[in-house]
């Protein structure tokens, strides 16, 4: 199902590598990303799904969907925002992570809020 592009709303993620929860060893390098959703319009939105598609250094993609975010589907009222922090792994020291959250307003329309490109990177791969 298509959704029209909302431009009311904006999202903005930092990525954070975690040398601790990382084994480079066993190609597993452990990303944090704090995601703020910034609801612009005049009215309320529910988060209903996401869509992430996480892509390493090898072209090894990997599609994450579900249901809102973290086990919960967040209102965020008219001029408000709504953050979460979240994790995922990849192969890669490297990577690029991508995505979109279909929304509902209080009229019942949906829209989707397109999620632009961030790097997941471990700091030394970096110039």
């Amino acid at each position: 199902m298509n959704h029209p592009s909302n431009d009311q709303v904006q999202v903005q993620v930092r990525s954070e590598y975690l040398a601790d929860e990382s084994t480079p060893s066993e190609k597993e390098y452990v990303f944090r990303y704090s995601v703020t959703i910034h609801n612009q319009s005049t009215i309320g939105l529910k988060l209903i799904s996401r869509y992430w598609k996480v892509t390493d250094n090898q072209n090894q993609l990997q599609e994450i969907q579900g249901q809102g975010v973290m086990g919960q589907q967040p209102k965020i009222a008219a001029n408000q925002d709504y953050q979460y922090d979240s994790l995922v792994m990849i192969e890669t020291p490297i990577g690029i992570m991508e995505g979109s959250f279909t929304l509902i307003d209080e009229h019942h329309n949906y829209s989707l809020a397109e999620i632009k490109p961030f790097i997941l990177a471990e700091p030394t791969q970096l110039h």
